[in-house]
């Protein structure tokens, strides 16, 4: 029966109205324990539902459970959650989860219900990062994201979800049971070798490279264990000698370039940041050079 019949229980019991549509609507006023007081509502397919619905607010109600959000799409608290952590992010991190959300988040999660993403559409999402896809051009196909790309996705979408919680707009973090399988355990994308001298090929590269003005700073890399961006940084005020003379620089910035924009910044890792020389800077290469 349609035609917009109205069932009144009383305000605490709530109240159930069949629409024009053959959908039942419930409306129910609950209270939390500090006392506030809220009315809830929401849509069925049956009257039974829409009872059931009622008993299920009031219950939470009780205990302390907010309502969560059914209108926040993933875009919304993803933007959001950017926006609240730029001022702790340094720039590459911030440009970087930008350019990562709007090329490979936003055409694929952007448009959902962020309560509505529970782990298996993420773990399909994580799949689909794996193969082939449009661009969003019509023409030219995105190559696979790498393992390295889908665990930056996993880490924002994971702190995005957190954030969200914590603000009670939702109650379930489903990146907690979804994340992307690294190649060690039979994911799909694999990690890009690493090229690298032999010690053969080193001991004659070395040599080479100090007799060529142009070649000097990979010399000065090889020898060092240096990133890139650590030696870029380095200025003559970084340059010293020990107490026996032997010549040493301190490594405390990086100098990097995302998108056009070139800042300098903290190393790497806090492990990256001190003193070297040549004979030193081997005992630290393991720890700053493959963090």
């Amino acid at each position: 029966m349609t035609g917009g019949r109205k069932t009144a229980q009383g305000w605490h019991k709530g109240t159930i109205e069949e629409l024009p549509s053959g959908r039942f609507r419930w409306r129910v006023r609950v209270q939390y324990p500090d006392g506030t007081r809220e009315r809830l509502s929401g849509t069925t397919r049956t009257r039974t539902e829409a009872q059931h619905a009622i008993i299920a607010a009031q219950r939470e109600a009780q205990a302390g459970q907010r309502p969560v959000s059914h209108t926040l799409t993933v875009g919304e608290m993803v933007t959001e959650y950017m926006r609240a952590k730029r001022a702790t992010w340094s720039d590459r991190t911030a440009w970087n989860n930008e350019a990562l959300y709007t090329r490979h988040v936003a055409p694929h999660l952007a448009h959902l219900k962020a309560a509505g993403v529970d782990p298996r559409r993420l773990r399909a999402y994580f799949e689909l990062l794996s193969e082939k896809r449009p661009a969003g051009d019509g023409e030219k196909m995105r190559p696979p994201l790498g393992y390295s790309g889908q665990r930056q996705i996993h880490v924002l979408l994971l702190g995005a979800y957190k954030r969200a919680i914590g603000d009670g707009l939702l109650r379930e973090n489903p990146a907690q049971h979804a994340r992307p399988l690294s190649p060690s355990k039979g994911g799909t994308v694999r990690a890009a070798k690493v090229k690298h001298f032999t010690p053969e090929e080193l001991g004659r590269f070395i040599p080479a490279a100090q007799a060529d003005r142009l070649a000097l700073p990979l010399a000065f890399l090889a020898l060092t264990g240096l990133r890139i961006g650590e030696a870029l940084a380095l200025t003559w005020g970084d340059v010293g000698r020990d107490d026996t003379g032997a010549p040493f620089v301190t490594v405390s910035k990086t100098r990097s370039e995302f998108e056009g924009a070139y800042y300098t910044g903290s190393p790497k890792t806090a492990a990256c940041a001190g003193s070297t020389s040549q004979g030193t800077r081997w005992a630290s290469w393991k720890t700053c050079g493959e963090g």
